[in-house]
Order: C-alpha cells, then structure tokens, then sequence
C-alpha cells in the first residue's frame, strides 16, 4: 500500500451524510412518486377519453355511407388508438419531467448538508500538527 494510499483513507468524510446517501437523492422522493403515479392515471383516463370520443367522431353517418361500416370502424380504430398513444407518450413525458426535476433539486442541495463545525475543527488539528515541533505532517 502506498503513502498515497494511506493519506487516502485518513482523510475524514466532514459530510454528515454519507455516499450512499447522495446516490439516494438520485431518487424521487415517495410522495413524488405517488403524485406522479396520481396523474399518470389519471392522463390514462384523460386519454382512454380522447381516445373514445375520436372512435365515436369516425363512425358518423356520413363517413359510414361513403366508407362502408367496415373501413369506417378500421378508420375509427386506427385514429382512436393514435389519439390514445399520443395522450399516453403526452403523461409519459411530463410525469418523468417531474420526477427528474424533484430529484435534481434534492440533489442541488448537497452544500446543506456540509459540517461547518466538524471541518473547522480538523483543519484547527492539522494546523496545531504543523506548528508542533517534531511533528512531520502528512502531505
């Protein structure tokens, strides 16, 4: 093991969270998932809505007298699970924008959680090191 090594583990964390912690603000937050997961359901409804209400425009009278009921319901399907599928990629979008955005701002925080108290003391210690005589300090 190296002298670089050693000064590597001495070093103290003056953080009061550890690492592992810091990876879990990379995490949303339960409340914000449960939010997310509220209006995902509830943009899946808005959706199946839209979705239900472009099949029910198609099948008119006069598209089933110019298309025929059997194009007409293909047509109405087609546009129906198309309206459905961009009201879905629509939430999709926005509840990850949320999620993302509430995890990057528990992150941007990080300068909170620094121990002003704890960092001023070690560097208080290693000061007093260098002045003792006979002391060589680790560098």
């Amino acid at each position: 093991m190296t002298l670089e090594d050693q000064n590597a583990k001495e070093q103290p964390n003056v953080y009061k969270k550890d690492r592992d912690q810091s990876r879990k603000n990379l995490v949303p937050s339960p409340l914000g998932v449960l939010q997310a997961l509220t209006e995902s359901l509830a943009g899946v409804t808005r959706a199946l809505t839209c979705s239900l209400e472009s099949f029910s425009q198609e099948l008119d009278e006069t598209n089933i007298m110019a298309l025929g009921l059997d194009n007409c319901l293909i047509a109405a399907s087609v546009t129906a699970n198309t309206r459905f599928l961009e009201e879905v990629a629509k939430i999709s979008r926005r509840a990850y924008d949320d999620l993302r955005s509430s995890a990057e701002q528990r992150t941007g925080q990080r300068g909170a959680d620094l121990d002003y108290e704890r960092l001023a003391s070690l560097i208080a210690d290693r000061l007093s090191q260098r002045e003792s005589p006979g002391v060589h300090p680790k560098s």
